[in-house]
């Protein structure tokens, strides 16, 4: 049972973390303003590293305040419960595979079937549903130095790059993506480490395929080769949405 006092605590938390993520992005603006972020001094001269270290301080104080409501038990601030999807998923956080020691976490992509979407190729008409499956040994190698990796764990926010690819295994059954985190970046570090990012969003362009006739509702598209674009973060099981 909470007291006042506890009631109290969370909302001063709840205003203070919507405070730091809002100066997270000022922070981080690609025009800066000159002045102060909770004693910190920033001017248009400083660096883009220096800006983006600064920003990364200031979610990682987001972060313990969101730690500290969760401890009160406040599991969310006022945030969307995100849709949960109970299908299949293009790409997840394979869990156990978060090394503190490289800041590395594999990202497991399944070659079972998806669902997608395709332009139906007439005005006016929306768009169709489908069943996508990506051939695991179909991913283009020479695609992976320019992935980018973003942090889409808060919806209100900017997604902002978090990590690089490093390198990925094809398998008869899927990929395995390996990811790491950027050191700067504590807020998603700690994420992944407390388990709390678990579904990944991929975007990628299908280069080669073949539509068949599906067994259900859904036409079935078998993906021969594919070149990744995106890794997105999500910090709930959410629906992996193609791009």
């Amino acid at each position: 049972m909470k007291t006042l006092e506890d009631v109290k605590r969370a909302a001063e938390l709840a205003v203070k973390r919507e405070e730091l993520l809002h100066e997270a992005a000022l922070a981080a603006k690609a025009d800066p303003v000159t002045g102060f972020l909770y004693g910190v001094v920033l001017d248009r001269g400083m660096s883009v590293a220096a800006r983006d270290a600064v920003a990364a301080e200031l979610r990682r104080r987001a972060g313990e305040c969101e730690a500290s409501l969760r401890e009160l038990g406040v599991v969310s601030t006022g945030d969307p419960v995100p849709e949960i999807d109970p299908g299949p998923k293009h790409a997840f956080l394979r869990p156990g595979s978060w090394s503190p020691e490289t800041g590395e976490f594999t990202v497991w992509v399944p070659c079972t079937p998806a669902r997608s979407w395709r332009r139906s190729g007439v005005p006016g008409d929306t768009d169709i549903e489908v069943d996508e499956a990506l051939n695991p040994h179909g991913i283009e190698p020479d695609s992976l130095g320019e992935v980018t990796v973003v942090d889409a764990t808060d919806r209100n926010a900017d997604w902002r790059e978090c990590a690089t690819v490093v390198g990925s295994t094809s398998t008869d059954v899927g990929v395995a993506i390996r990811v790491r985190v950027h050191s700067y970046n504590g807020l998603v570090r700690g994420a992944v480490a407390a388990g709390d990012i678990s579904a990944v969003g991929i975007g990628y362009a299908c280069l080669e395929e073949t539509i068949v006739k599906g067994t259900g509702d859904r036409p079935l598209v078998n993906v021969h080769r594919w070149r990744l674009h995106e890794l997105r973060l999500h910090r709930a099981d959410t629906q992996a949405e193609a791009a």
